[in-house]
């Protein structure tokens, strides 16, 4: 896989896992909780999809604590 491609997949991983991020949650808690995990399993992505390359690796990263963040911000209130 050539670094256009790896970067391909890793913007899309980032955007397909905050498509569903807390939707499945009926409770504020279990809501962030599954932002939580959501957001620990895009930064370990990220730092596999850019072995080597700190730099691409830390933007992937920026894009997931986004993402965590608009997550959070639709959870329920309890």
């Amino acid at each position: 896989m050539n670094l256009t491609q790896t970067r391909l997949r890793a913007w899309t991983f980032v955007a397909l896992s905050w498509a569903g991020m807390g939707l499945q949650a009926t409770t504020r808690q279990e809501c962030l909780d599954q932002c939580r995990s959501e957001y620990l399993s895009a930064v370990r992505d990220c730092r596999d999809l850019y072995p080597g390359d700190a730099n691409s690796a830390n933007q992937c990263v920026m894009v997931a604590i986004l993402n965590h963040t608009r997550c959070v911000d639709r959870c329920p209130e309890d």
